[in-house]
This record gives C-alpha cells, sequence and structure tokens, in this order.
C-alpha cells in the first residue's frame, strides 16, 4: 500500500469531503483526525504517510521470513538446495500455498498450504494491524515527523484510507484508477464503504490510544506527587522524631549503668525509670521527654533485667 500515491489528489489537511454517497460520515472522520493533527501540516502528514508505508512492509517482510523459517525447518524444506527464506518471500509463500511440491492431497501437502495461508500478507492483514506490528519494530525518530506519537500515525493512516474512499466516490478517471482501473461502480462503492470503516476504526484507534497515553501520564504525575508528599512527611516525621530517638538512646544507657551498679538487685522498672526522667532533665532532654516519668518505663522495659519486672518489696507491717 503506498500511502501517499492519492494524498497526491487530495490534500490531507485541507481538502473537503464529499458528503455522496455516505453523507457525513466522510467528514466526520476527517474531522476526527485533523483535530488529533491539528499541530502538523501537509508535507509532515505526507512524510509520516510514507514512514507507514516503509514500516508495513517491513512488517510483512520479517514476519513472512520467520513464518517461512518455521515451516522450513519443521518440513525439511529447501528449493535447490537452498533455504527458504534466503528467497522471495512472495515467491516462496506461492510455493507452499501449491503445496511445497507434496503429493497433491497427502496429508503435508494439506498442511503445508493451510500454515502457508496463516503468513500476514496485505491481503490477509488489515492496515491497521499492520501498522501496529511494524510501530512494535521501530523507534520514532523521523526528522520530518518531529515528536512523533504514535497515536498520530493512526491518524495519518485514517486521512490515507479516507483519500483512497474519496477516490472511490469521484466521478474522475484518474481518482479512479486508483482501484483497480474498475468502472463496476457497484464494487467501487462497496470498497469505498469498506475504505470508510477502515478509516474510522483507524482514527477511533489513534483517539483511544491519546486518551490512553493522557490516562497513563496522569497516573504516573499523580505517583511522582505522592510519592514526594511522602518523602517529605517522612522526612518531617524523622526530623521529629530524631531527638526523641537519641534521647530514648540516652535513657537506655543510664538505665543500663543504674542496673549494673544495683548489685542487690533490689531496683524495678519505676524506680529506673525515675531517675533516668531526672537525669535526662538534668542534661537537657526535656524537649523530648514524655510527660511523666510513668511513661519512660517503656523505653527501657525491654533492657530491664528479670528481676526488674518483680513487684517491689513488701512493706513492712507495724505492730
Amino acid at each position: 500500500m503506498q500511502c501517499n500515491q492519492s494524498f497526491g489528489l487530495f490534500d490531507p489537511m485541507i481538502d473537503p469531503v464529499p458528503e455522496t454517497p455516505f453523507g457525513q460520515s466522510l467528514s466526520i472522520i476527517a474531522c476526527k483526525a485533523r483535530r488529533l493533527l491539528r499541530h502538523r501540516h501537509s508535507e509532515q502528514v505526507i512524510d509520516a504517510s510514507s514512514a507507514i508505508t516503509w514500516m508495513q512492509n517491513e512488517y510483512f517482510e520479517k514476519a513472512a521470513i520467520d513464518r517461512i523459517k518455521e515451516i522450513s525447518n519443521q518440513y525439511a524444506l529447501s528449493v535447490d538446495g537452498d533455504t527458504l527464506y534466503e528467497a522471495d518471500p512472495v515467491d516462496v509463500i506461492g510455493w507452499l500455498m501449491d503445496g511445497a511440491d507434496k503429493p497433491i492431497g497427502s496429508a503435508d501437502y494439506m498442511e503445508i498450504a493451510r500454515l502457508a495461508k496463516t503468513i500476514p500478507t496485505p491481503e490477509n492483514t488489515s492496515s491497521l494491524d499492520a501498522l501496529q506490528r511494524g510501530l512494535e519494530l521501530f523507534e520514532l525518530d523521523d526528522d520530518m515527523f518531529p515528536d512523533a506519537q504514535e497515536w498520530e500515525y493512526f491518524a495519518v493512516l485514517a486521512l490515507h484510507l479516507l483519500s483512497e474512499c474519496v477516490a472511490c466516490c469521484s466521478d474522475s478517471v484518474p481518482h479512479r484508477s486508483l482501484i483497480q482501473h474498475t468502472t463496476d461502480m457497484p464494487k467501487v462503492l462497496g470498497k469505498a464503504g469498506e475504505l470508510a470503516i477502515f478509516a474510522m476504526q483507524a482514527v477511533c484507534h489513534a483517539e483511544t490510544e491519546k486518551m490512553n497515553q493522557k490516562v497513563v501520564a496522569a497516573n504516573t504525575e499523580r505517583r511522582v506527587k505522592e510519592l514526594s508528599l511522602k518523602k517529605r512527611r517522612l522526612k518531617g516525621f524523622e526530623a521529629t522524631n530524631r531527638p526523641k530517638k537519641v534521647a530514648m538512646a540516652r535513657a537506655k544507657e543510664i538505665a543500663l549503668q543504674l542496673w549494673q551498679e544495683d548489685t542487690a538487685q533490689e531496683a524495678r522498672i519505676g524506680e529506673i525509670a525515675d531517675k533516668v526522667y531526672r537525669q535526662l532533665a538534668k542534661e537537657d532532654y526535656t524537649h523530648a521527654l514524655p510527660d511523666t516519668a510513668e511513661s519512660l518505663k517503656r523505653w527501657i522495659k525491654g533492657i530491664a533485667p528479670e528481676y526488674a519486672h518483680k513487684g517491689g518489696k513488701p512493706r513492712k507491717r507495724h505492730g
């Protein structure tokens, strides 16, 4: 498919679209595609259409070679000693469809012919599918179509298909010659209707892809903002809790020292917590201390010796 061939008769960005015989349908397709490409000019669109042709052809060639290689290896096929994928894919596909010289009607003949029909070609693959596969093979770095987005190429494809449809609907012989030089108007209009459907599919695909890209971009931006906010909150949390962590570490040091000095093993957690609290206050940790010494018990409970967890000494009875 030569995408820019019919653009010589139809300017993709400015030429009017006929209402006959499909009413406003073609105008809707044109408006959608041109709106998507509103920052492009005709020359860029025409250049992009040439790139589409090239990508589609590259896809068909690569897909054919890969599939032919599979079939060739499976059935050990060759032509005059040469591997099939070294020959012209078009010739090989025709040969495979004829059964690859296997006896007519044999199982191999039937299976090879069936597999040959699964090889992607312009005849069994839509322009939309071929473009999708072609885009997967290449990076978008066309200097004539700078900063290209994938969805733009589908909008260009829609305009190409639309131009072919316009050519079918035209009374001009040169236009009509684009569609196999036919003068069978029912056939021509049938082809025009098919092209119009494909053009609508292409432009709808472009709109969907553009919308998906916006959604992905918005989600990414939202995620970046969320992570940035979370980072700021963590930073603030760490800044707030850093003095407290230092005070807790110092509290444990003081408590361990006091229990090491408690050779009689009588000091309980509450008693040590009170002493630690007072010492920290003297060391200017007041801003990081809990409200009471009782609350500080949680800081040192994990390092307290077993005896410190027991209840206090029983009070002596008087009288």
